[in-house]
């Protein structure tokens, strides 16, 4: 049995699966994959707003039941290809474009051994893939060429935000893809992004957030040595921050990853320190490639590769300044309690 629906009373859930088989008829069938910490606050976005018929797949099926028990018992599919077979609209959210291209030829393949291809290459439909790529013209290419051969209208959509932004519906999209393709999913898009931005064609949204999280790197680097180094002087960090905070040296990671994630050493953003390390490999070579002068942004690239060895590839981005602190002998300054009740010292 290919599709799942968690039953707690069969007569109840036969009524149910009834009525919404006849609900939803004229609704869009969006397709859901990819469902870890960013992917499925995606999906619950989109299956809470009531306005699409919604399938769910992960190539780990516990995360796949597990974001269907937490969406009102959403449907779910063991295998890639039924999730794909009726859908409209297929909605990404993957570690890169590399998962993209292997989630369609997968499904692809599938579809061909079930006598089921022909069938869906012939309808029309749309990818809206939020997944991180490297924005190279030259890497996207075979997930193109998959997308056209299946008829899927592909859109790159880099989002920001971090999982909190995605369950509240305010992220920042960064879309790449034509005019029109872009329009048609511009519904789906509004369920979890509030900043919407069209930056050209296909691979533009991922070269613009590459260049991000290259830049957050960056800022939690300098920002950490900075603090660091005031707190060294004698300094208390938290008082710096609060006069930097209004002041022209300030920077939303200041103002927001700060006071929530390092200083209280929860470190819990939700978005890996190796998922940075990779958008800094894929921005120096977008940079490189230019042969635009950025010494800065290479040095971060660096420094990011080397926390990645000393701070293991799972921890949260925001680990990074625990670099600063170790290397100055100042383990945990960058902490509340490590300041309470008294000042930095050197």
């Amino acid at each position: 049995m290919f599709f799942h629906r968690r039953r707690s009373n069969r007569a109840r859930d036969s009524h149910l699966v009834k009525f919404k088989i006849q609900d939803v008829k004229k609704m869009p069938k969006v397709t859901c994959i990819g469902l870890g910490n960013m992917g499925r606050e995606l999906a619950g976005r989109v299956i809470q707003c009531g306005e699409y018929d919604v399938v769910l797949w992960d190539k780990y099926l516990p995360a796949a039941e597990a974001c269907s028990k937490a969406n009102n018992d959403t449907l779910y599919t063991e295998t890639v290809g039924e999730a794909l077979k009726n859908a409209d609209i297929v909605l990404t959210c993957v570690i890169n474009t590399d998962g993209t291209q292997e989630i369609c030829e997968s499904a692809v393949k599938e579809l061909k051994e079930k006598g089921l291809y022909d069938e869906f290459a012939a309808r029309e439909k749309l990818w809206l893939d939020t997944t991180s790529g490297s924005g190279d013209p030259e890497s996207l290419r075979p997930v193109l060429e998959c997308m056209r051969d299946s008829n899927f209208k592909y859109v790159d959509c880099a989002v920001s935000g971090g999982p909190h932004g995605a369950r509240a519906g305010v992220l920042t999209a960064m879309v790449g893809g034509e005019e029109a393709h872009v329009n048609e999913v511009m519904h789906v898009l509004e369920r979890f992004a509030s900043n919407i931005n069209h930056l050209g064609p296909n691979g533009a949204g991922h070269a613009v957030k590459a260049v991000n999280n290259m830049l957050l790197a960056l800022n939690l680097i300098a920002s950490s040595e900075a603090l660091v180094g005031l707190a060294k002087a004698g300094i208390h960090p938290e008082k710096a921050l609060k006069a930097i905070g209004t002041s022209s040296g300030r920077s939303f990671v200041m103002e927001k990853r700060y006071p929530t994630n390092i200083f209280t050493r929860n470190f819990d953003y939700g978005f890996t320190l190796k998922n940075m390390v990779k958008d800094c490999g894929n921005s120096a070579r977008i940079i490189e490639s230019g042969q635009s002068h950025a010494p800065l942004l290479a040095f971060a690239k660096e420094q990011a590769e080397a926390a990645l060895k000393e701070l293991g590839p799972d921890v949260c981005h925001t680990e990074i300044v625990k670099i600063a602190e170790n290397k100055s002998g100042m383990p945990n300054v960058l902490s509340h309690a490590s300041l309470e009740g008294k000042d930095s010292g050197n």
